[in-house]
């Protein structure tokens, strides 16, 4: 059996980890979607995540800068921020 990781597949250790929290009380709803993009208008869906209030968001190991982040509640409810990696 050939092996699946490529040379450019990164593993976890190579990657930055970014935690962020939201309030349950504005996020309403079971589960949430989490966006992220290096503008407001240029963020896509990269995860979903149980409503608890806290999710962590993973970035290439070589990625540096400004992040926006906007989390969608399932039912309603919506919290956006921008974090910088570095």
């Amino acid at each position: 059996m050939g092996e699946f990781a490529t040379d450019s597949t990164l593993t976890f250790q190579q990657r930055k980890v970014v935690n962020i929290g939201w309030d349950t009380g504005i996020i309403k709803g079971m589960t949430v979607s989490i966006e992220a993009g290096s503008s407001d208008e240029d963020q896509r869906e990269v995860r979903s995540a149980q409503n608890d209030g806290f999710a962590t968001v993973t970035f290439p190991g070589d990625f540096e800068g400004d992040c926006h982040i906007t989390v969608k509640g399932s039912k309603g409810g919506e919290q956006s921020g921008v974090c910088t990696v570095e």
